[in-house]
Parts: C-alpha cells; sequence; structure tokens
C-alpha cells in the first residue's frame, strides 16, 4: 500500500478489455472498484465506476467475477482512468484491516489503513537499531576536521540528554554521544540533523571502525530521528 497510489476492492469485469484508449493485451482488464481504500484526492469518486487495469506480469490471471484487493499506480487518464497493478491480495486476507478502518468512503479508512503501514515501516527499520530512545539535544560539536573530499559526510556530534529507554543498553537521565552526518551534500542530505534543545524518538545504531573513537552510535537514516509521538505508533497503540 505504501508503493501505491490507489488501492481498492474490485471486481474483475472483463480480460483483454479496456476503458481507455491504451494498448490492450490478455493482461489488460476492465475491473469495477467496489470499494476505495485509498486515493489522490482528485480520484475520491471512483468507487461503483469501473477502470482499466494492466495486470502485472507475474501475476496469476484473474477469472472473470472475481474479487480481490488491488494495489496499483496511474498509467492513463481521459474520460477516465487506467492503472498499472503492482499487487494484489485476497480479499479475506485484507477484510480484519478494512473493517477495523471503517465505512467505506471513510477518511478513517485511508487514515487507518495508512497508519498501519506508517507502523509497519516504523518497525521494519527500528528492528534494525541497537537503541531507542527519547532524548533532548544538549549539545552539538564537530567531530572530526573540515571535510576536505567531495561526499563527505561532515561527522558532527550530538550529546543526547535521555529521558526514556524503550531498549538497548542505555541509561534513563543519562547524557550519550551520537554521530550524524551535518554534509548537506546530495548523498547525504536526507540524514536527521539535530538541532539545540530538539526532543525526539531516536533510533541508534552502533558504530563501527573508526567511527568508534568518535561515539558510540550515530544516526544515518532518515527514520532515526522521529517525533516523540512515534513512540506509540512503534509500540503499536497508534495502529
Amino acid at each position: 500500500m505504501s508503493d501505491a497510489a490507489f488501492s481498492f476492492v474490485g471486481v474483475v469485469e472483463r480480460i483483454g478489455a479496456t476503458t481507455e484508449d491504451v494498448p490492450v493485451d490478455e493482461r489488460t482488464a476492465i475491473v469495477r472498484v467496489d470499494r476505495l481504500l485509498k486515493a489522490p484526492p482528485a480520484f475520491q469518486r471512483l468507487t461503483g465506476t469501473s477502470v482499466t487495469l494492466q495486470l502485472l506480469l507475474e501475476a496469476e490471471l484473474p477469472e472473470v467475477g472475481s474479487r480481490a484487493v488491488f494495489f496499483a499506480n496511474s498509467l492513463a487518464f481521459g474520460a477516465g482512468i487506467a492503472l498499472t497493478e503492482i499487487g494484489r491480495r485476497p480479499v479475506d486476507e485484507m477484510e480484519p484491516h478494512i473493517e477495523m478502518a471503517g465505512p467505506t468512503g471513510s477518511a478513517t479508512l485511508a487514515d487507518t489503513l495508512q497508519r498501519q503501514v506508517a507502523a509497519f515501516q516504523l518497525r521494519e527499520h527500528a528492528s534494525r537499531a541497537n537503541a531507542a530512545v527519547i532524548a533532548r539535544v544538549v549539545g552539538l560539536e564537530r567531530a572530526s576536521g573540515s571535510p576536505i573530499r567531495e561526499h563527505a559526510e561532515d561527522w558532527w556530534r550530538a550529546t543526547l540528554h535521555v529521558t526514556h529507554v524503550e531498549w538497548g543498553d542505555v541509561q534513563d537521565d543519562s547524557d550519550i554521544q551520537v554521530l550524524y552526518k551535518n554534509s548537506l551534500d546530495v548523498l547525504h542530505r536526507e540524514s536527521p540533523k539535530p538541532k539545540a534543545s530538539q526532543n525526539g524518538f531516536w533510533l541508534l545504531h552502533s558504530t563501527e571502525g573508526e567511527l568508534t573513537e568518535l561515539a558510540r552510535f550515530q544516526i544515518v537514516h532518515p527514520e532515526d530521528l522521529r517525533p516523540v509521538q512515534d513512540l506509540e505508533l512503534l509500540r503499536g497503540d497508534g495502529s
């Protein structure tokens, strides 16, 4: 769902046919949208309409009349819409998530499913962290000399005062040092850049090699610094 602009419960009406002016082959289908789960704002009224869906090459060809949850991205726009499938799931597999989310067409449905996706992605990333803490930035300093080579990381060191330890070998009410890439180079622009007095939920990764001399932990991935409330999302309370 995170990779798809469109997701919906659909019924296959025809195979080898199209509603739009797009090339047709044996994997082109017309699918009726029975329940819209996610779509860009301009396409929130697709429920009850038929769309053209270019089916995945590696996926099993569905039977006419069969229902499934389809995940797709846009292919072409005309009087209607043509989509290209990127995934498919059985309805009964998705039904618990759909029913928990709320009535068809409600904002709650899309919002809840999106929270579930965000929670899954956060847990997936957090599973690779060595520590997870809530902490406030109490110091910032350059950790090594000024960068002299292209694409250099420009390592800086943040001192964090820890107020809560979710997991990891870190003590509550202690100060720890964390490396981060202060460079705005295209290779490092998305890495977290802590700010003075910033409070956050931090996913810390152990340093290796020469970096261990500069600090015990590092934050290098955009998801390593999160709002404090995302701790509840990680625990599952917000999904």
